[in-house]
């Protein structure tokens, strides 16, 4: 994923995000009052997670943008974005795959200052030629700065590393009731990490 293109994913599911920003610490405040400064972190709060695994078919190969679709016994279609020193020329269609991937995302609120709006990835994979097959993952990081709060309309806006801002409207009465714990100018950190592990299967 572009790193560009992570920015705008960070800000459109930062709506979904904040609802989980039970994690903040601070007192509750006012429109009119100011809480104290945010000095620490708060910690990383795991939001989703999900683990699938299978036997997936190749449906189609392609080396140049190095993606991979596989139809699972499900007959879902999925494709995936696989790393260079990943060998397609030994992938063709109909070979069966045994598959598991691991998704998280979580959260945390930064003090202001405390990191760069934008955002980041980091890539890894096992080595080839491995009897087990191969592994491989990504983390993409996206940071956002809080840049106006509206409790009585319950409105967050914040601000990407482009400029762009989002406002986010939080319905959830709960949800409300936990954004008086954020302040202008706190960053929120946004994490996504995958991980995929497969094997090719030999012929029956």
């Amino acid at each position: 994923m572009k790193l560009a293109a992570l920015q705008r994913v960070g800000l459109a599911i930062a709506s979904v995000l904040l609802l989980a920003l039970s994690a903040c610490s601070g007192n509750s405040r006012t429109e009119t009052a100011a809480p104290p400064a945010r000095t620490t972190a708060t910690e990383p709060r795991l939001l989703a997670e999900e683990y699938v695994e299978g036997e997936a078919v190749v449906q189609a190969v392609n080396p140049v943008d190095r993606l991979l679709t596989l139809r699972n016994e499900r007959d879902q279609s999925n494709t995936i974005k696989v790393p260079a020193d990943v060998d397609l020329n030994r992938l063709k269609k109909g070979d069966t795959v045994l598959f598991g991937i691991y998704q998280s995302l979580s959260i945390r609120v930064l003090p202001p200052g405390s990191a760069a709006l934008g955002a980041s990835a980091a890539v890894g994979s096992t080595a080839p030629g491995q009897p087990e097959g191969r592994a491989w993952g990504q983390q993409l990081v996206v940071v956002n700065e809080i840049t106006a709060l509206d409790l009585a309309a319950h409105t967050v806006t914040l601000r990407g590393a482009d400029g762009q801002l989002r406002m986010i409207t939080v319905k959830d009465p709960e949800m409300q009731e936990r954004m008086r714990n954020l302040q202008v100018g706190d960053l929120v950190e946004l994490t996504y990490s995958e991980s995929v592990a497969a094997k090719v299967l030999p012929k029956s």
